[in-house]
């Protein structure tokens, strides 16, 4: 669920603002800046928190060169906001990409959204603070059970909800510490 997600990332994100912080959200296609989802909720969730903060919105077309020229054309504002919200990791790692080229030391907390690979190692490393997951393949399982209950003609809810998570560094530290003690 997207709004749900956008709800997490806010939540988590609230730890780092407060009235007199920037945030800058990098979204998707400009069409969808105000359908609810990812963006919206994060933002009338951070609204809510911080009425007073300063929120700057661009767009990429979830597209990791677009979210870099978008980047690059607005450094300044980039790298002096208290958070950067991403609809997507592929558009967060663009950013990051532009922040290693101009050698930026003070970043962001950067929160991504899709927990694609190349994030998580991003995480791992301490570059970016967060990504929300949506488990595909369990919407993927669901989708299929849903169709099949469909056609037996069985009952089957308007709406199946496979709730998000947030992938942060904590996870990942505690899974391998896990993993080497086995």
């Amino acid at each position: 669920d997207n709004e749900e997600g956008g709800l997490l990332a806010a939540e988590f994100a609230k730890k780092f603002l407060g009235n007199k912080s920037k945030v800058v959200i990098l979204g998707g296609f400009p069409s969808l800046m105000t359908i609810p989802g990812r963006i919206t909720a994060f933002e009338k969730r951070i609204r809510d928190l911080f009425p007073k903060i300063e929120m700057t919105e661009f767009t990429a077309d979830y597209e990791r060169e677009k979210a870099m020229m978008v980047a690059e054309d607005n450094l300044n504002v980039f790298a002096n906001s208290n958070v950067l919200y991403c609809a997507n990791d592929h558009m967060a790692l663009g950013v990051l990409d532009v922040f290693d080229r101009y050698k930026i030391k003070k970043r962001p907390h950067i929160i991504g959204y899709d927990s694609i690979l190349e994030a998580q190692q991003a995480i791992i490393g301490g570059r970016m603070d967060a990504s929300v997951i949506q488990f595909p393949s369990q919407m993927g399982r669901e989708a299929v059970r849903a169709v099949i209950a469909l056609h037996k003609g069985e009952f089957v809810p308007q709406k199946i909800v496979i709730k998000p998570e947030l992938s942060i560094r904590k996870q990942y530290v505690e899974s391998i510490k896990l993993q080497d003690m086995k």
